[in-house]
């Protein structure tokens, strides 16, 4: 008896049915491996999928926010941290954002390290351990606070005050604003001095006073009661009217002067008064 052999069954695709209530078969269809190259490929774009997840963009940074990283440098003006915090470059790649920890954010006690010069041998710089809190230094790890955040030009800043929210932000920069025109009204009465003469020319009319320009950048304050009385009021308020002034007054917001007389139209510029 001759031996037979089994043919392989062949499942049948819906359209060789026959019949109403004919079901589909499933066909399962079985792709080959891929390439290693390929499968490698895979593999990396998956790791940088998930190493992505583990970054913080920098538009979605908030004032308070708890940050960890390490300190990658240290300059005269700020240290410098990798808090895993990106921002979209060209391409929708994204780039590295390190944050910057200014003197002034760090407590009394703490001690920022600068680096070492180029030509200088890092070693011999203090090498302090790990979890000395009370030092800042390349290499270390610190966990840090928001502070602010400017998305435009990709830089943020952070502060060791785990205190820290919104509304102080907001208080710090209302101060520094107002500190920082201080500073500048200070700087423009440099070499001022109170009863000094100087020629003057009206440029505004105010309701009780004028403003008149000595040659400084800001002008004088010129009130009517400062005006002698033989010199007729209508005379003088007029833009452009020249006369010779004496500083009776300086504060940080303006110089108060009094008029002395009116000089002729073609007198010279305002400035100080010839001797």
């Amino acid at each position: 008896m001759a031996r037979q052999h089994k043919r392989p069954l062949i499942k049948q695709y819906a359209n060789d049915l026959e019949g109403e209530g004919a079901k589909p078969t499933t066909t399962i269809e079985i792709h080959p491996p891929l390439p290693a190259a390929v499968q490698v490929e895979a593999e990396v774009e998956a790791a940088r999928s998930k190493h992505a997840q583990s970054m913080t963009l920098l538009q979605d940074l908030r004032p308070g926010m708890r940050l960890h990283g390490g300190v990658v440098g240290v300059t005269d003006f700020a240290a410098f941290l990798d808090v895993k915090v990106v921002r979209k470059g060209p391409g929708g790649k994204l780039v590295r954002c390190n944050a910057m920890l200014h003197p002034h954010d760090v407590p009394p006690g703490t001690t920022l390290i600068r680096d070492a010069p180029p030509g200088q041998a890092r070693q011999q710089q203090p090498t302090p351990l790990e979890t000395d809190p009370a030092v800042i230094r390349r290499g270390i790890h610190v966990t840090v606070y928001v502070k602010d955040v400017f998305p435009n030009s990709g830089r943020f800043s952070v502060t060791l005050d785990p205190t820290v929210d919104k509304q102080k932000v907001v208080i710090a920069r209302r101060q520094k604003r107002e500190l920082s025109k201080k500073r500048n009204k200070v700087k423009k009465l440099e070499g001022v001095e109170e009863g000094l003469e100087k020629k003057a020319q009206v440029v505004k009319l105010l309701r009780t006073a004028l403003l008149v320009d000595i040659g400084l950048p800001v002008p004088a304050f010129l009130p009517h009661s400062s005006i002698p009385e033989s010199v007729p009021l209508e005379d003088v308020r007029q833009v452009g009217v020249l006369m010779t002034v004496r500083l009776s007054e300086k504060t940080d917001k303006q110089i108060k002067c009094e008029m002395m007389r009116l000089l002729p139209p073609t007198s010279t510029a305002p400035g100080r008064v010839d001797e």
